[in-house]
């Protein structure tokens, strides 16, 4: 392979997902949009509740369960700053986001439902932009159901 063969194929590798920092910002943002669009069973969209963080005049007790708070906007502005390195990164913030919903939330109530249900697509857009399926979550998997096993 000569070199504009070599150059060739390597931006080929970076366009289609790559470990370009554009094409993780891209993406990330593709995955951004999935989550922010996401309309559940019932017809309602889900993620206005993880758009901001919640109030702490109004959930301080929010901020002593939960140690590392982030929410939609946070990941759409590092996004936009460039401050993912890697695809994977974005999608443990998306992660960490959606369990500490689940965490702070009573299991079945409706904010713990949207979260569970947000988790599912990101896992699904990621394995689709990656090609990876990835089942295992911070060492935890999930089911067809989205509920944490392990």
């Amino acid at each position: 392979m000569d070199k504009t063969e070599n150059a060739s194929a390597n931006m080929e590798v970076s366009e289609a997902g790559g470990s370009g920092q554009n094409s993780v910002k891209e993406h990330g943002l593709q995955m951004w949009q999935t989550v922010k669009e996401a309309v559940n069973k019932e017809g309602f969209i889900c993620s206005p509740a993880f758009m901001r963080l919640p109030s702490k005049r109004h959930y301080p007790d929010y901020y002593q369960v939960i140690h590392h708070p982030i929410c939609l906007d946070d990941i759409k502005k590092k996004l936009e700053d460039g401050l993912y390195n890697s695809l994977e990164a974005v999608k443990l913030d998306f992660e960490l986001c959606f369990n500490n919903a689940k965490d702070y939330n009573m299991k079945n109530s409706l904010i713990w439902k949207d979260a569970k249900f947000l988790h599912k697509q990101i896992l699904k857009e990621y394995a689709k932009l990656t090609g990876r399926k990835d089942s295992a979550v911070n060492g935890k998997n999930i089911d067809d159901d989205g509920d944490d096993k392990g």
